[in-house]
């Protein structure tokens, strides 16, 4: 057994409270932050009010899809196995592999 000692009680304490709020605050950041995901045939993504075209497809396996979406400035959009049912999770890889979600680049060609 380790002996602390006592003058590091407040300290600890202190570093603990710090711990739990902090944890309490990104809880409810990820709380606010749930809410339906729309994806579109032509390519377009619509999440709370927010409107983006997927660019293109970075990476399909059995547990994630990888999508590279412009909005303002390029990013990627993660969908895990886990976020979503398991029978939308299969239809939207059924969907890629069919060619029927199109990328912003295979919508705009002539």
């Amino acid at each position: 057994m380790i002996a602390v000692p006592p003058v590091f009680y407040p300290f600890s304490y202190l570093l603990a409270e710090a711990l739990l709020f902090e944890w309490q605050r990104i809880y409810l950041h990820f709380l606010l932050i749930e809410g339906p995901l729309r994806i579109y045939h032509d390519g377009q993504i619509r999440w709370q009010n927010q409107t983006g075209n997927i660019v293109a497809v970075k990476l399909v396996t059995r547990w994630l899809v990888v999508f590279s979406v412009a909005e303002h400035h390029s990013q990627w959009l993660i969908i895990s196995y886990d976020s979503c049912d398991a029978i939308r999770y299969r239809q939207l890889k059924m969907m890629l592999h069919l060619g029927i979600l199109k990328t912003a680049s295979e919508v705009t060609k002539p």
